[in-house]
């Protein structure tokens, strides 16, 4: 399918998706100032992994 055919609600809906997962990714990754670096380390260690495996397509959550 080029992208001329493409159903322009199918691209906004795409587009929505996207946000709210580029959104998510960016709270999930937010490091508070008062935050122990060992445990904002962690953290962010752990949402990489699971940004990594939704990439990946696993389902295990």
């Amino acid at each position: 399918m080029s992208a001329s055919s493409a159903d322009p609600a199918d691209l906004l809906v795409y587009r929505d998706r996207r946000r709210a997962e580029h959104y998510a990714a960016l709270e999930a990754t937010a490091v508070d100032d008062e935050e122990d670096v060992d445990t904002a380390l962690k953290r962010l260690r752990t949402a990489r992994h699971e940004v990594a495996r939704r990439r990946r397509g696993d389902s295990k959550e």
